[in-house]
């Protein structure tokens, strides 16, 4: 039986154990879509606007940003949000390829790397 802790009154919702904080989250996720039924069908809708078709989402092309439709996004958030995102996301890229490039020259000092087959180039 759970008993809360009296020194945190109303705050405590739940015990410290995982699953009974992992059901509660589950529990407070769901209120939401319950109270709007169409809240998941909207979101689908949302990314499948903002995706262009065709893409498939495969890795190694060029810039992973380019693989939403911009304009789709200026519908449906409008101008500020679109540009905050693109710009988030532009930031974001950037600093995974900074550490990506700073872990294979690391590699590479360490020897650890090895050189690609005759013929290709990374």
């Amino acid at each position: 039986m759970f008993m809360p802790d009296p020194r945190l009154g109303e705050r405590q919702r739940t015990c410290g154990r995982d699953e009974c904080r992992r059901t509660r989250h589950a529990r407070n996720c769901a209120e939401p879509r319950g109270r709007d039924p169409d809240y998941t069908r909207m979101e689908q809708r949302i990314r499948s606007r903002l995706t262009p078709t065709g893409q498939d989402g495969a890795p190694g092309s060029p810039n992973p940003l380019d693989k939403l439709d911009w304009e789709a996004v200026r519908r449906e958030a409008g101008t500020a949000s679109k540009v905050v995102l693109q710009e988030t996301g532009r930031v974001l890229l950037d600093g995974v390829m900074a550490d990506t490039r700073k872990e294979e020259g690391r590699r590479r000092e360490q020897g650890k790397v090895t050189p690609p087959p005759d013929g290709e180039t990374r």
